[in-house]
């Protein structure tokens, strides 16, 4: 789980990450839809999907931590009395069950983000079928994000973002936003 404005390890210099995700081995992250506002943090975003980890945004993060395969979890602490940093580490434990419960909790409730596609598979949207580029918007716009942040997020233009919008609405056969959302739980879209 990543809070906003809480520094986390650069894609690019996590090598152990990126061997596993190479491997085979899952990754899921929790974030903070605040995180998404950040250029660094949306190449990151970027690289780590095409490599496979799964993202989801929820509106708030509690806490940042790490749990690994369910039996280990790292929550940070604050620096130490000498600046360092300091985390602990909960082992197999009924904490250890709380911190898993509510991982799995928050995912469940969380909005999937998908990766972008390369230029060359943008579609239109056609015959009441939603293309992946339009999932990505209506993910990013059902998790609250703005028309600005979603264009940042996907590296498109205001204008796509619109565009692309207006194309799910008329999909759903609504005219507004929340009717939208509404359209969107009951196809199975969201």
């Amino acid at each position: 789980m990543v809070p906003p404005n809480l520094r986390v390890v650069p894609h690019r210099e996590n090598t152990a990450e990126r061997a596993s995700m190479t491997r085979g081995v899952r990754y899921r992250a929790l974030l903070d839809r605040r995180a998404l506002t950040g250029p660094e943090m949306q190449a990151d975003i970027r690289a780590s999907m095409s490599l496979g980890q799964e993202i989801r945004i929820v509106d708030a993060v509690p806490v940042k931590m790490m749990i690994v395969d369910g039996e280990i979890a790292m929550l940070p602490l604050h620096h130490d009395a000498d600046g360092s940093p300091a985390s602990i580490l909960v082992h197999r434990s009924g904490l250890l069950a709380v911190l898993v419960a509510s991982f799995e909790a928050a995912w469940e409730r969380a909005y999937p983000l998908r990766p972008a596609p390369a230029p060359d598979e943008v579609t239109e949207l056609t015959s009441g079928e939603l293309a992946d580029e339009h999932m990505r918007v209506l993910a990013l716009l059902l998790s609250g994000q703005t028309d600005q942040a979603i264009a940042t997020q996907l590296d498109i233009s205001l204008r796509t973002v619109h565009r692309r919008i207006r194309q799910l609405m008329d999909a759903a056969g609504v005219d507004s936003r929340v009717q939208l959302g509404w359209a969107a739980a009951r196809n199975g879209w969201a």
